[in-house]
């Protein structure tokens, strides 16, 4: 048995490919759906191709005539709305056929111990000179005072849904559009009242996600004022213009917001996007000005739901910096909707819901307002192109281009607007259980509209069959005949319809309800965390550091160097410490070694030039630098880094495992057992190291991991300045600095953690044949016309090493 839910939402194609399966097949078909909710026809479903199927069913249809949602009285009002109309659904191919409330236990809702109507209908007031904005604002203050009674602590109305009070999850509010909804929100905040939205939109169109943007532009480029000012102007920083003005006079203040950006883009390049935007929001106060807005609530949700992707895409592709703002800028413009990228709702509390007519269907509440079914503005004729269903072709879609009939096919589009608006509405005012309160009232523009055909186009003949003739019927009413329709639907219905003005309300303050529960102090945690219970690292086995960042060489520069030393425009007179450092290998991260493309290398070294704040006579320098770096032989096969395409590298390799009982003292013990110790360096750079044992997690960045000739090997850059030439970088300088940054230690780290990562990845791994080693460049001492070793460490721990180091550390417990 095939059974296919939702059927009126089905289209031309699909329904043939069923067709074309169960036609002439023994096989049962069950075709599931109520041409009264068919209202996705933007999304592609066609009415017209349910109704087809529907009519090639013969007599085999059947029918579902008990509603198990609503109240005894809900039923009621529904029944006499849609049977006030001889046409309800204005295509005379829909009927409307009347239900019955499923005879069973329920709750019901009691004003001072008795039911109220179902349906409440505010009537409107006449125009008057009164703008159609006017009367919006007067619906979604009206509304949001009748939901603050309904919840108010007082209880003056002793309202109850079985033996309960009500709360704001009871309640739920209707919209069309996404702005309808805001100002219904504006107007609860008003009142005290906090509301939740869901929605079919996506994050990335948010104002939060405009803004992010903005503001990750100017982290990656702080040097440029441009993108620095339009970022200060985002609701996340919430500049005004006069504040972002005084920058052009207070050139201290200017530095210092440079200086902020700045050193959030380095926190970024090396502690990665959470780290950096944490510390930022936390620097900026941006959640408390976020939640200082009516609707902080959305927005900060929206913030923390986007922070979250962000993540996960550098989590799981490693993109880097300029990669990351290249992918959000792509989702920024993407039309994508899957479900990770949807609008959260800000919270889960008892709030009262506002929701999208569309996105309500399937769905119900326990009481109702559809604030705005009265508000329908009329098709533009100027548009066009547009679909319409041809009657006189057995309703094929049709696309509208210009033809000598396009005026009847614009007819023909109306008639469809109008019976989908019905339809519309009939969802509208069934997803309550207990009320649905109903504003309506006779205006300029929504006479053509669902209301006014569903409550006059009845008569003691048939609804008018041309669209012309009921738009000039709907055209001459006037507000006694509204008056006289709404009496008489209130009369078909007994009590469950009421017919009342739109109620004015005294001014009042805000609704004081509890809608979060009291916050309880956070007890203090005076215990201390055992090491072997936290993240360990390169840096925090060296120096007691929290964490371990890429390796940028945080070496500060040497003051005693001679003063003529400074002025020189070479490699050893490049500025020395962090930043510069950082500044290389930005560049080499970036840089394609196997491009020939010099204008394009200027491009590179130019923009990070400017990004750490180095002066641009250095350009020519570090051009050539690079240039000389990619052609400078690693080891006596002649390998080089301009030899190594993109697609066999890998850069800044974040790892992290687990690792047990691990110390540096063992690892010095593990170099004696397995003839390692001779390896330079390493028993020095061990020397001195804490004892403490890790038991957690090892984690790290290899600036190069690459592949060449089948075999893998991972190098280091290093700025350390050792020296005022070339000599200064000869090998036993090079094995003293080593020894005296424990490098050893390092690279015995990150050659366990390539070693696993090798073994894990390719099948029947063998160290000995495919890793090729450890390449510690420093970068101001590599040459091609040097002696041979001149700026580079060369080393290869031996594969009993390795495999005692890895059964040594082994799995936590």
């Amino acid at each position: 048995v095939a059974l296919v839910d939702e059927f009126q939402d089905t289209d031309p194609i699909q329904y043939e490919i069923l067709h074309r399966i169960y036609a002439e097949s023994e096989q049962p078909l069950i075709l599931v759906g109520d041409p009264k909710q068919a209202i996705y026809s933007f999304r592609g479903a066609d009415i017209y191709t349910y109704l087809q199927a529907r009519d090639g069913a013969g007599g085999r249809r059947h029918t579902l005539d008990t509603n198990w949602r609503s109240t005894p009285d809900m039923v009621q009002a529904i029944n006499s709305l849609f049977s006030f109309s001889p046409r309800p659904f204005y295509d005379h191919r829909i009927g409307f056929q009347t239900t019955d409330a499923a005879e069973r236990a329920r709750d019901q809702l009691t004003e001072q111990g008795r039911p109220g109507a179902a349906l409440q209908i505010w009537r409107l007031p006449a125009e008057d000179g009164m703008s159609v904005e006017t009367l919006r604002q007067s619906v979604a203050e009206t509304t949001a005072a009748e939901i603050a009674s309904l919840l108010s602590a007082d209880d003056s109305r002793q309202l109850r849904i079985g033996a309960r009070r009500l709360v704001g999850s009871d309640i739920a509010i209707l919209v069309r559009t996404h702005t309808q909804a805001s100002s219904l929100a504006m107007a609860l905040a008003a009142k005290g009242i906090a509301s939740v939205r869901s929605s079919q939109q996506s994050v990335y169109w948010s104002a939060e996600a405009e803004a992010l943007e903005r503001v990750l532009i100017a982290l990656l480029e702080p040097h440029r004022e441009t993108v620095l000012r339009a970022a200060l102007a985002t609701p996340l920083f919430g500049w005004s213009g006069a504040e972002i003005d005084r920058l052009n006079e207070d050139e201290p203040l200017q530095s210092q917001v440079t200086r902020q950006f700045f050193d959030h883009h380095q926190v970024w390049r090396s502690s990665g996007f959470m780290v950096m935007i944490r510390g930022l929001m936390t620097e900026f106060s941006m959640e408390s000005r976020m939640l200082e807005y009516h609707d902080g609530e959305r927005r900060l949700t929206n913030l923390y739901h986007l922070l979250e992707l962000l993540q996960q895409h550098e989590n799981s592709q490693r993109p880097g910096m300029e990669g990351l703002l290249k992918w959000f800028s792509q989702q920024r413009q993407s039309s994508a909707q899957d479900e990770e990228r949807l609008l959260r709702l800000e919270s889960d509390g008892d709030l009262v819901k506002i929701d999208t007519l569309h996105h309500s269907k399937g769905l119900e509440y326990g009481i109702v307002f559809c604030p705005y079914l009265w508000d329908e503005s009329a098709e533009k004729r100027s548009d066009w192109p547009f679909l319409f269903h041809d009657p006189l072709d057995n309703d094929a879609a049709v696309l509208e281009l210009g033809s000598t009939a396009m005026e009847q096919n614009r007819v023909y589009r109306q008639q469809e607007n109008l019976a989908e608006s019905i339809r519309l509405a009939y969802v509208a005012l069934t997803r309550s259980r207990y009320r649905c309160y109903l504003p309506w009232g006779l205006t300029k523009q929504n006479r053509h509209g669902a209301l006014c055909w569903l409550l006059h186009s009845r008569g003691t003949a048939q609804p008018p069959q041309q669209l012309s003739d009921w738009l000039s019927t709907a055209k001459a009413l006037q507000p006694s005949d509204d008056e006289a329709q709404l009496s008489a639907l209130a009369a078909s219905a007994g009590a469950a319809i009421s017919v009342s003005p739109l109620p004015e309300f005294e001014v009042a303050g805000q609704l004081s309800l509890a809608l979060h529960p009291e916050l309880i102090p956070a007890r203090h945690f005076s215990k201390a965390v055992p090491k072997h219970q936290q993240v360990a690292s390169f840096s925090s086995l060296i120096a007691g550091l929290p964490e371990d960042l890429p390796d940028h060489d945080g070496i500060e520069a040497n003051d005693n160097t001679p003063a003529e030393f400074d002025s020189r425009l070479d490699v050893h007179g490049f500025p020395r410490g962090a930043g510069p450092g950082s500044c290389l290998h930005a560049i080499l991260e970036n840089l394609d070694f196997q491009q020939n493309d010099q204008a394009g290398l200027q491009q590179l070294v130019e923009e990070k030039l400017l990004l750490y704040g180095i002066d641009l006579q250095w350009r020519e320098v570090v051009v050539q630098w690079m240039q000389v770096l990619l052609t400078t032989p690693l080891n006596e096969t002649g390998l080089h880094l301009g030899q190594i395409p993109a697609s066999q590298r890998l850069n800044e390799m974040a790892f992290q495992f687990p690792v047990s009982a691990f110390n540096t003292r063992q690892i010095s013990q593990l170099a004696e057992r397995t003839r390692f110790s001779h390896a330079p360096g390493l028993i020095a750079g061990l020397g001195g190291l804490g004892r403490d044992s890790v038991d957690g997690y090892l984690k790290g960045y290899i600036d190069l991991v690459f592949e060449s000739q089948g075999q893998y090997f991972l190098a280091d850059y290093k700025s350390n300045w050792l020296g005022m030439d070339y000599p200064a970088y000869h090998q036993q300088a090079l094995t003293e600095a080593m020894a005296s940054h424990h490098y050893p230690l390092q690279y015995v780290l990150y050659t366990l953690a390539l070693h696993r990562y090798l073994r894990l990845r390719i099948p029947d791994y063998d160290y000995e044949k495919q890793f090729g080693g450890v390449f510690y460049l420093f970068l101001r001492g590599m040459r091609p016309q040097g002696e041979p070793g001149m700026g580079i460490v060369q080393e290869r721990p031996p594969v009993e090493f390795i495999n005692a180091m890895d059964e040594m550390i082994g799995e936590p417990p």
